[in-house]
């Protein structure tokens, strides 16, 4: 039943979203829920009600932000794939509901289905929890591993992201070769030293930094 490739798509869109209302600031904060619940089938798929919260959101009156989302989704998503939201559901942060649903997903696995279920006076027979590694764990100082939508993985240290969705990263050279002090003779600690005096331009041009679009990014590890 689970329409992988589409709810990984509606998840980036999300995950592009959650960026721009956070300043284009990554800092470990991500949605609370992301739920898609399938309602009726629609051509070879479904459509949705979608539940989503984060406390980043809850300033906003509630219309307001479905409509932020909905104006977000029809510059990231085709009308097709906008139709099959069927409903959107923005909820509070320390929502009953919320909090149950959170706690179905300990571990923070990237997709959970969830089966006939009641949570908070809410049945639910068939649900998929989404959850975002990208927010989660692309920080800046933090080294992480990137897959790309071509399939390949990326070894980077992030350093920040700007308003063109675009990741500027320390390259998995540079972790070797800069920040991984404990594994480093003298000699190499030296070395280290002196590349850290480079700027940034310097360093990309040696291979020790670089940038990347968020949208190449499918998933973290």
């Amino acid at each position: 039943m689970v329409e992988l490739g589409y709810i990984l798509k509606v998840r980036k869109a999300l995950e592009a979203f959650y960026i721009r209302e956070n300043d284009y600031n990554i800092d470990g904060s991500t949605f609370s829920i992301i739920l898609f619940i399938p309602l009726v089938q629609h051509g070879d798929g479904f459509k949705y009600n979608l539940i989503l919260s984060a406390q980043k959101l809850d300033s906003y009156p509630k219309k307001q932000i479905i409509t932020k989302v909905f104006s977000w989704f029809s510059s990231q998503l085709t009308k097709a794939e906008q139709a099959k939201i069927e409903s959107l559901i923005i909820l509070s942060s320390d929502a009953p509901f919320v909090r149950q649903v959170e706690m179905l997903n300990p571990l923070n696995e990237e997709l959970k289905e969830i089966r006939s279920i009641e949570l908070a006076d809410v049945e639910i027979d068939y649900g998929i929890l989404v959850s975002s590694p990208l927010l989660e764990k692309a920080q800046p100082n933090r080294a992480i591993i990137a897959i790309l939508d071509n399939g390949m993985s990326l070894n980077m240290g992030v350093d920040q992201i700007d308003e063109n969705f675009r990741i500027s990263f320390y390259t998995g050279k540079a972790l070797r070769e800069m920040f991984a002090y404990n594994n480093l003779d003298d000699s190499e600690r030296q070395n280290a030293e002196k590349l850290k005096q480079l700027n940034k331009a310097q360093l990309k041009k040696l291979g020790y930094y670089d940038h990347i679009d968020l949208s190449s990014i499918q998933s973290i590890r």
